[in-house]
């Protein structure tokens, strides 16, 4: 019995080494979460079908969308379609068995809407007249099979056929074990996209600044008639953020409300971490997480605009397997910041402090982390996010640049203030 067990886990682990090692099969899995993303964005529904045992497992999958995956988000529209046992009974008996599925998607199946069927020999005849029907209805369609793929093989958009057909009763064994895993790593891609959450760094005091902006934060600093805060946020809403959470600490409530009289202005849900003291950077980033439960998050200093592509910037995060991203512009004359160096690769290698006549890619205040990366490194409760993270632990996380040419701006000086008050206005419509 012992070695039956074993057997069994080795073929799983055999399964999933075949998929490590089939790049166009993992390809093929990115554009399925790519045209699954824009189905929610569109508006359209995902509805899966199978029988017995991946009936069950397009139940979980549905479940997955349409319940809690990871973190607390809107409910996206999911359903498994066998779900109605007096629909499938009546359908059954007064008609066929046949057409338990594709009936229903004759009903409820509409142009963008998606259709997984889960069937490991590909010839289940419920699960082909589905597709069939959900083809006139210009649905997509996307076949999870075993390695055959049958005859779904020849009538999917998409095929996802795992290299095994091992399917003891009833019907729900390796192959669709392997694939309810595989497609959960897609999950957290498509859950990003639908489910964004930025860390606002707002508690900062501009020493710097005192001369011309001296009675109130850095980020409330006036750039023709709005705050400067009002631009970063208005950047975010472009990228359909859900959520933005606001670190706060030195003049706070000048903060809070603003933002709590302004929320018709903005599109997403916020919150406020308050410091009682001082906490650094990185201190504010860990007090304010609590507040966010994405797995991918971004954190943005309050005082910097940075007119780069946000969803681009978490795509490379994730395809690179990366820790933490940080947004990075090239400049000519870099004698305020430092220089951050890279590989071939675009990871970074090492971060050179400020000096004059320097030039390279700068910091852009701009980061995307890994939840549980960061969390597992024991901080203590102040510290610096740049020097006790960045720095420090630049050989243990695999840290990406995203370099990107775009309009960059530090309001940390007077004569940046002044100049963010000619550039700022023209990006939105103040």
């Amino acid at each position: 019995m012992n070695d039956k067990i074993k057997s069994i886990i080795a073929a799983s682990i055999s399964t999933k080494q075949a998929l490590l090692a089939n790049d166009i099969m993992i390809s093929l899995i990115d554009d399925c979460s790519n045209i699954i993303t824009q189905a929610f964005k569109n508006g359209n529904k995902v509805l899966f079908c199978g029988n017995g045992g991946s009936a069950a497992d397009a139940q979980h999958l549905a479940a997955e969308f349409s319940g809690r995956f990871y973190t607390d988000r809107e409910a996206l529209p999911a359903e498994a379609l066998h779900c109605n046992t007096s629909y499938i009974t009546a359908v059954a008996n007064d008609y066929s068995y046949d057409v338990i599925y594709s009936r229903m998607i004759n009903g409820i199946g509409k142009p963008g809407d998606i259709l997984i069927g889960l069937s490991t020999s590909g010839n289940s005849k419920n699960i082909v007249e589905a597709f069939k029907t959900a083809k006139t209805k210009n649905m997509i369609t996307v076949g999870l099979t075993g390695e055959s793929g049958g005859i779904l093989k020849h009538i999917s958009d998409y095929l996802l056929n795992v290299p095994s057909n091992d399917t003891p009763p009833p019907n729900s064994g390796v192959a669709y074990y392997d694939w309810t895993y595989y497609l959960s790593v897609s999950r957290r891609k498509i859950f990003w996209i639908m489910h964004k959450d930025c860390i606002i760094l707002a508690g900062g005091l501009g020493t710097r600044l005192q001369s011309v902006v001296n009675d109130r934060p850095k980020c409330m600093a006036d750039i023709n008639g709005k705050p400067f805060l009002y631009y970063v946020c208005q950047h975010l809403m472009k990228f359909h953020f859900c959520k933005i959470v606001f670190s706060v600490g030195y003049q706070k409530d000048m903060i809070i409300d603003y933002v709590t009289s302004h929320r018709d202005e903005f599109r997403f849900a916020f919150d406020f971490a308050e410091e009682n003291e001082p906490l650094g950077t990185g201190g504010a980033i860990l007090n304010a997480m609590p507040y966010s439960d994405t797995e991918d998050f971004f954190v943005i200093n309050g005082d910097t605009f940075f007119d780069i592509n946000l969803d681009q910037m978490v795509q490379a995060q994730q395809e690179k397997m990366a820790d933490c991203t940080i947004a990075l512009k090239k400049m000519e004359k870099a004698d305020r910041y430092g220089i951050v160096h890279m590989n071939d690769d675009q990871f970074i290698t090492g971060f050179e402090e400020k000096k004059s006549g320097s030039s390279g890619y700068i910091n852009g205040g701009v980061y995307c982390l890994f939840r549980n990366s960061f969390l597992n490194i024991p901080f203590p409760q102040k510290f610096s996010f740049e020097k006790d993270y960045l720095e420090k632990y630049i050989n243990e996380r695999d840290m990406l640049g995203f370099v990107q040419d775009k309009y960059f701006i530090d309001i940390g000086i007077p004569e940046d203030y002044q100049k963010a008050q000619m550039d700022l206005p023209n990006f939105f419509d103040v």
